[in-house]
């Protein structure tokens, strides 16, 4: 399964007085990054469906200092009718294979003209199976 990797830039603000990204912050990256690779990777319309989190959970292995360039490494494991799984990896941008924090989320996709769950259109199904069904490991970096 595919990686997509997006980088996030946090702010000063996001750190706490012991001087490590507060962990109330993870899961506000993960939305940004998931929400540009839905759009911007796999096609979803956002003028039409919108996403809904129904589960959310991290695990926290090292603490992320101020000035360390932060990475996160989305995996879409599965997407079934109108329910999106996904992993995630916050790392070391510069030392990919140091790993901060995991994560997992499950999303409900919704329409905006009812706010009840929807099927994943086909089309974007198409790109999942291409983009996210491919090669094992590979990584594609998202701006």
């Amino acid at each position: 399964m595919q990686y997509f990797q997006v980088e996030i830039q946090p702010r000063l603000s996001d750190f706490d007085l012991y001087g490590h990204l507060n962990n109330t912050h993870y899961g506000s990256y993960t939305e940004v990054a998931l929400y540009n690779i839905m759009v911007n990777e796999l096609g979803f319309d956002p003028s039409k469906y919108g996403a809904v989190t129904r589960h959310l959970s991290f695990d926290f292995r090292k603490p992320i200092r101020f000035g360390t360039p932060v990475a996160i490494r989305i995996r879409i494991t599965e997407i079934a009718s109108a329910r999106l799984n996904v992993e995630y990896e916050f790392v070391d941008a510069s030392n990919p294979d140091k790993v901060f924090a995991t994560g997992n989320r499950t999303v409900v996709h919704i329409s905006l003209e009812n706010g009840r769950p929807a099927p994943v259109p086909e089309p974007v199904m198409e790109v999942y199976r291409a983009k996210c069904l491919g090669e094992e490991g590979r990584i594609s970096t998202v701006a």
